[in-house]
């Protein structure tokens, strides 16, 4: 191809000679001519050289690498985090409220409610008696003026009565010593509490949340200042 180039390239500069030393009203369509023809030969000669080669003999088609942006998926910024593999510790347990106030309660978490045997009248008055006093010291310092209408009423020593005023109602806590449960009716609603064997606690029989722990977060929403227990 490049010989072949050389030998046009030879005659254009031979018939451009020859077409100078022609008059000068030929001179110029002679020496375009000849270019026009010379010019359609080279690039027939090119086209066919180009179509009869061999594909192995043109250069590769150099190819354009992807660049992944940071943070594409499968990228090195694009990784997803590895899931944190699952606790061992006991889990976390679930709360319980009333009035909207969340309380900790022990189903589900660290341990079973396990109340003291209905049969043990002792311990389960024993214990009820000392959480009526434990109430009624915890809401000394709350008394008129704090709020007007607080009032703490102990009924025949089974029956304690939280008494709010007209507007916010009563919460009423009665010692059934004969089943070994307390029942206690709030404007919030009602709940039964066990006294539970390992702690003393009255811990309530179905989801195990503490009565003294929902009767402080119902107390604190509804009157001014906090029990002392």
């Amino acid at each position: 191809m490049a010989s072949k180039s050389f030998r046009y390239f030879n005659q254009i500069g031979r018939k451009c000679y020859a077409a100078i030393s022609l008059p000068p009203r030929y001179r110029e369509k002679s020496l375009a001519f000849e270019c026009i023809l010379t010019v359609s030969r080279l690039s027939s000669n090119y086209a066919m050289t180009t179509a009869q080669a061999p594909h192995g003999d043109l250069p590769p088609r150099p190819q354009r690498r992807k660049r992944r942006r940071a943070g594409a998926p499968g990228g090195s910024g694009g990784r997803s985090p590895a899931k944190a593999p699952p606790s061992s510790g006991p889990p976390t347990a679930p709360v319980f409220g009333s009035s909207g106030m969340r309380v900790p309660s022990n189903i589900g978490g660290h341990r079973a409610v396990e109340p003291v045997a209905d049969t043990n009248v002792p311990r389960f008055s024993a214990a009820t008696s000392a959480l009526f006093d434990r109430i009624d010291a915890a809401l000394l310092h709350l008394r008129p003026p704090v709020n007007e209408f607080l009032e703490v009423e102990l009924d025949g020593g089974t029956i304690l009565r939280i008494k709010l005023g007209p507007e916010l109602g009563t919460y009423e806590l009665h010692a059934d010593e004969d089943r070994c449960v307390l029942e206690m009716t709030s404007p919030t609603g009602s709940f039964t509490y066990v006294l539970e064997r390992s702690t003393g606690d009255f811990v309530e029989e179905a989801d195990g949340h503490s009565l003294v722990g929902l009767l402080t977060r119902d107390l604190i929403r509804q009157i001014q200042g906090y029990p002392n227990f």
